[in-house]
């Protein structure tokens, strides 16, 4: 499970101004909204306390944000290497530019783990649609949770809610059987196209 390093979030505001693309040139099977600057709801895993830091990419974390750049102009105008970019970004790529997140905050609690004394919660984030793709390969078998790549880094002002109580008693994974015992999946289905949080009053709203 990943953790960030802490010492590299005073360059996310650095890389606010590239980390956009041109819209209208991204190929529209990647395209998410109707504009640029419609704006997309998703959710991501990831360690407690980032919301008034951000999140950084691999990139921004090794101090290559010349990355950022590259992952742009592929996206652009280099069409036919976008399916291998997702994929390395997907093989955890060490210096991918990209973040991953979903529509469904089932999946994103797959990446918010609690036991064993893991310390994660989950984030609603939304961004403006030049902001990110969509991995129409479904490279990382997200399955219709879609799996969305955000460009260089989520800033902070682009967390709108954080959630508060993640135990096992609030997972977005929690369903009960035939029987009506209470059972947690280990992902969601890969037809599930749930958009919707379990509990909306177990959120901080920013």
């Amino acid at each position: 499970m990943r953790r960030y390093d802490l010492s590299c979030f005073s360059e996310i505001e650095n890389a606010r101004t590239m980390s956009s693309f041109s819209w209208a040139n991204i190929p529209a099977a990647f395209r998410l909204g109707r504009s640029a600057y419609e704006t997309i709801t998703l959710y991501k895993g990831a360690q407690r306390g980032l919301e008034n830091i951000g999140f950084p990419s691999h990139a921004i974390e090794h101090g290559k944000q010349e990355k950022i750049e590259q992952v742009r102009r592929i996206v652009e105008g280099d069409h036919d290497r976008i399916r291998q970019l997702i994929e390395d970004h997907t093989s955890a790529n060490s210096l991918s530019s990209l973040l991953s997140t979903t529509f469904n905050p089932e999946m994103a609690q797959v990446f918010a783990p609690h036991r064993m004394g893991s310390d994660y919660t989950i984030y609603e984030v939304r961004v403006p649609a030049n902001r990110c793709i969509y991995d129409k390969y479904d490279t990382g078998y997200c399955g219709r949770s879609g799996e969305v790549l955000i460009l260089g880094a989520i800033f902070s002002d682009e967390i709108s809610a954080v959630k508060i109580d993640n135990t096992d008693f609030e997972s977005e994974l929690l369903f009960k059987d035939q029987r009506g015992a209470s059972l947690i999946r280990d992902k969601p289905e890969m037809r599930s196209t749930n958009r919707l949080v379990k509990n909306p009053n177990n959120w901080h709203r920013r």
